[in-house]
């Protein structure tokens, strides 16, 4: 499947600059949204409805091949330059709504998911617009491969940050906030445990104005153009 886009952006380009007359692609892999309901295949494929779940589903979720108690959450931790620790503990993904993808396809993710068919999506960046359109208070989106880590704490080498942290009362500046933002960078909302590894993850998450506590149906016909249906 071939998609082109020209860059036109004259902010950047010169209209006379001959690179104006370039198109750059992104060979993307496909991803594999796995069902077990035959119905769901056919509500997306048949009519666009598509499910979107949220990070508090998976919190509250009982199987815990399919849910994790601490999505979303993480500790990162910092020395300053005497040596001195300083943790912070953090929760996002509260206003996101998420679809859950694999990169790869065999027979134990097939069982562990029960999964009798899947959605193939050939581009998962068109197919994020297409599916943000069709989400009310949505501002942004974000997609990635899931990290696979023994532990949900992770160090921060951070110069900037031990600078900060130096001068003390790092608690209520807003530089020791606006530098872990930049550190953390949504590495919580892909971080995963090392013991599913082998799922294989790839997430595409929507950012909401408003506080996310529910799945919800959308309906997006736009989005099957980069898709193809797969019964197992």
């Amino acid at each position: 499947m071939r998609e082109f886009i020209n860059y036109t952006d004259n902010h950047y380009l010169n209209a006379d600059d001959p690179i104006n007359d370039f198109a750059w692609r992104e060979r993307k892999q496909p991803v594999y949204r796995l069902l077990d309901n035959k119905k769901w295949l056919d509500d997306f494929f048949e009519r666009g409805e598509l499910a979107l779940s949220c990070f508090l589903k998976f919190i509250h979720y009982p199987d815990e091949i399919r849910g994790d108690k601490e999505e979303g959450d993480a500790m990162v931790w910092f020395e300053n330059t005497k040596g001195d620790t300083i943790a912070v503990k953090y929760q996002t993904g509260e206003n996101c709504y998420v679809l859950c993808t694999t990169m790869t396809l065999n027979d134990k993710i097939i069982s562990d998911f029960n999964a009798v068919g899947a959605i193939k999506i050939h581009n998962y960046t068109f197919f994020g617009l297409e599916v943000m359109r069709a989400i009310k208070n949505c501002y942004q989106g974000i997609s990635g491969r899931c990290n696979y880590k023994s532990s949900r704490v992770f160090n921060s080498s951070s110069e900037y940050m031990k600078t900060i942290i130096d001068r003390g009362d790092h608690a209520n500046n807003p530089e020791f906030y606006d530098e872990l933002l930049r550190i953390t960078s949504e590495y919580e909302l892909f971080l995963k445990l090392k013991k599913y590894e082998y799922q294989d993850e790839f997430r595409l998450i929507w950012f909401s104005n408003l506080k996310v506590n529910e799945s919800i149906i959308i309906k997006c016909p736009e989005a099957l153009r980069h898709c193809e249906r797969i019964d197992f």
